[in-house]
């Protein structure tokens, strides 16, 4: 099967903090009549609106990123083609990720949190990650809410994700569930340990079970870069690198 891009042709991707923030993507490419989209640590986070367009602009990165430009016929610009993208745009190691199925047992005004040790054996309280278990943008599927008890068992369902297209099974009765992704990338080196913790409005909360993901991430950039000598004859530079 014929992978729906290319990344034939595109080089020389980099990316730049800007001034008032925010970061600045720019890349070549030689594929004069596609559009092209920026994945970032594996999930589609831009595209482009021209095919002339060369760069991005996102409203930050995370310090330890995978970036991967690939170029696609115009209508698919808004497809994310994460998950046939194979090795090259797949989740990078120091990148954890969780599903929590949402589903109607779940009011609105909760949320679900992310919490990490930091691969140093003590939890943080300060969240890596918090989402609304209900954002305004999804409509929450109880008794009553949808097309009244003209589903399953009284549940209404009729805009539920669909078979396989949620979190298989999640919901009551095997109807698959919508989920909230929870994503963080843990840029210490080492084993975390992490925790999701369910918040009802009332401040009430509870932990799930301890995970345990070992990331592996790229090398922190250098703090400084300095030329110490210049040996002319021999057109040597010797460079000092300073970690940060």
């Amino acid at each position: 099967m014929t992978a729906p891009f290319t990344t034939e042709g595109i080089d020389n991707v980099r990316a730049r903090p800007l001034a008032g923030g925010g970061a600045e993507v720019t890349f070549r490419s030689t594929q004069e009549g596609l559009h092209h989209q920026l994945y970032v640590n594996g999930h589609l986070a831009e595209w482009t609106e021209e095919p002339a367009q060369r760069s991005f602009f996102l409203p930050g990165l995370p310090w330890a990123c995978r970036l991967v430009v690939v170029a696609v016929e115009r209508e698919q610009r808004q497809t994310d083609f994460s998950a046939l993208g194979g090795a090259l745009l797949a989740r990078p190691p120091w990148v954890f990720r969780v599903s929590v199925p949402r589903g109607p047992w779940r009011g609105p005004g909760e949320q679900v949190l992310l919490l990490g040790d930091h691969a140093g054996g003590q939890m943080d309280e300060q969240p890596l990650v918090v989402r609304d278990v209900w954002p305004a943008w999804a409509a929450h599927l109880g008794w009553g809410q949808d097309a009244f008890g003209s589903c399953t068992f009284g549940f209404d369902s009729s805009v539920a994700p669909g078979f396989a297209v949620g979190a298989f099974g999640a919901g009551p009765f095997g109807l698959d569930g919508d989920a909230v992704e929870l994503e963080a990338a843990l840029p210490e080196e080492g084993l975390h340990h992490l925790v999701v913790r369910r918040i009802q409005p009332d401040g009430r909360y509870t932990d799930g079970a301890e995970m345990v993901f070992l990331s592996t991430p790229p090398p922190a950039p250098p703090k400084r870069l300095t030329a110490t000598a210049y040996d002319a004859p021999s057109e040597r530079l010797t460079l000092q690198l300073e970690r940060g």
